[in-house]
């Protein structure tokens, strides 16, 4: 099985990058990459030329992306969806993930 791999978007706080790393995950925030400030779309691009899943709060937006890369015929390596606040709780919860068919 493959190991997850995260880019963590401008809209997650950056301890949870922080944490996840202490517990053995490899998880980048866009801060950390020097990142800030660029569109939803530069952040999916870079996550897929990472090979990295992204982590983001935007909903919105994030659903639309990928919206977009599936009637485009383009793959990314996932995108995880969490509403903000529930981290604290549990991710899983209240949390949606697009596909990632061409993960090895």
């Amino acid at each position: 099985m493959a190991k997850i791999t995260l880019l963590l978007d401008e809209d997650v706080r950056p301890i949870l990058g922080e944490i996840l790393r202490q517990r053995g995950y490899d998880a980048v925030h866009v801060l950390d990459a020097g990142r800030t400030g660029q569109s939803d779309a530069e952040q999916l691009a870079y996550a897929v030329s990472q090979r990295r899943t992204i982590l983001t709060h935007n909903i919105r937006h994030f659903r639309l992306l990928n919206q977009r890369y599936h009637e485009e015929g383009r793959q990314h390596f996932g995108i995880l969806l969490s509403a903000p606040g529930t981290a604290k709780r549990s991710i899983a919860p209240s949390s949606s993930v697009f596909g990632a068919p061409h993960r090895r």
